[in-house]
This record gives C-alpha cells, sequence and structure tokens, in this order.
C-alpha cells in the first residue's frame, strides 16, 4: 500500500521513532522540536500520535517555517533568530518547561540550550549530530541533576524500526508525501543536491 517515493523514507521516519524509544512521549506530554528540516516535521506528526498534547517547532529561518507550517502538526512554531526562545517556551509552559525536547538541528547552540527548556524530570534528545571539529557542548551538569532530566543521543535504527515505519504509512497514520518537497530524476542529480543544500525544502527524490 506504500508507494515508492513515501517507502524510500522509511530509513528516516525509522530514526525518528528509535528516537522516540529511547526518549518517549507520553500522553499529555508538550513536545518541543528544535530544527524544522524533513526530521523536524516527521518528529511533529511522530509525537502527535504518541499523545503529545502541545508539539512546538523551533526554527531559526522564516522560509523554512513557511514550508514546515504547511506540512506538520506543530501547534507553535518559534523563530529563534526573532524571538527569545528560553522566555517564549517559558511562557507556553507556564513557566515549567517542555517534558521532551528532541534537537534535530545540527548546532551546538541548540545543544546547550536544550537544559535550559526542558522540566524536571523532562527528557533531552540529541537527535542530530555535530560536524566532528566543532562537537563539544559547555553544560551546567547542575541542571541534569537537579532537574533530574534523562539525555540521551540517537543514531540509525534497527529493521524493526523500518517495519513500523512502512506500517505507519500503509495505515495512514503518516503520510509521507507530506514530506517531499519534489521530485527530480537521476539526470538532474546537480540541480538535486543543489536544492538540497538550500533553506526551504523537505526531502528530495527520485521518481
Amino acid at each position: 500500500e506504500v508507494e515508492d517515493d513515501e517507502a524510500c523514507l522509511a530509513e528516516p521516519i525509522s530514526c525518528a521513532l528509535n528516537c522516540l524509544e529511547l526518549s518517549p512521549v507520553q500522553q499529555g506530554d508538550i513536545v518541543a522540536i528544535i530544527g524544522s528540516g524533513p526530521l523536524g516535521v516527521i518528529f511533529s506528526d511522530l509525537v502527535r500520535w504518541k499523545g503529545a498534547s502541545e508539539v512546538v517547532v523551533v526554527e531559526r529561518s522564516r522560509e523554512q517555517i513557511v514550508v514546515a507550517s504547511q506540512a506538520c502538526q506543530a501547534d507553535v512554531f518559534v523563530n529563534n533568530s526573532e524571538e527569545n526562545l528560553r522566555a517564549r517556551i517559558a511562557e507556553i509552559t507556564g513557566g515549567r518547561g517542555v517534558d521532551v525536547l528532541i534537537v534535530a538541528a545540527s548546532s551546538v547552540e541548540a545543544q546547550t540550550a536544550a537544559l535550559h527548556l526542558v522540566a524536571p524530570h523532562g527528557r533531552v534528545n540529541l537527535f542530530a549530530g555535530l560536524p566532528r571539529d566543532n562537537s563539544t557542548l559547555c553544560w551546567d551538569a547542575n541542571f541534569i541533576h537537579y532537574k533530574e532530566c534523562a539525555v540521551c543521543g540517537t543514531h540509525g535504527s534497527r529493521p524493526e524500526h523500518v517495519h513500523a515505519a512502512l506500517q505507519l504509512m500503509a495505515s495512514g497514520i503518516i503520510q509521507a508525501k507530506r514530506y517531499i518537497s519534489c521530485t527530480l530524476p537521476l539526470a538532474e542529480i546537480d540541480r538535486a543536491i543543489e536544492a538540497a543544500r538550500g533553506v526551504g525544502r523537505l526531502k528530495i527524490v527520485k521518481p
């Protein structure tokens, strides 16, 4: 029941499912996702399916926010290049912080900010890797100690996650076509790579 262009997205969806196994979302949680690229959009749908009561997506690019808002189920978008992120999260959560925070952006700044945004007993997942030459964080460990929060990283997935991703697409729970910005033939690979480097897009696939 899954078309080929959707099926190729089972891999990123499976990685997101692995993340949510390690940093679970519970019914009624407020979840924040930093980054509104393809994985940020996928996460917004998956955490809603898992029972999140409110989904907040954080993004620095206005253009990317426009694209993501048309493809995902987030309740709030926060442009952290124009708004104070900590103040905005405090406003949304009544000062408590979010229950689950997923960093789906390859940014030292975003990962460093995570502990300031999560609630006591919250879960932080560093989903996106950092550049090898810039992968050191400076954290106050007391945030983890006194908030009793869990910090976890996610890399890759297992075969059962891929199977689950295909089942979610086949059942219509996940509508993967919304994650595809355009399809380009292999003959236009240079154009596809250039498009993938830019902002204001989601996934680019070969028909």
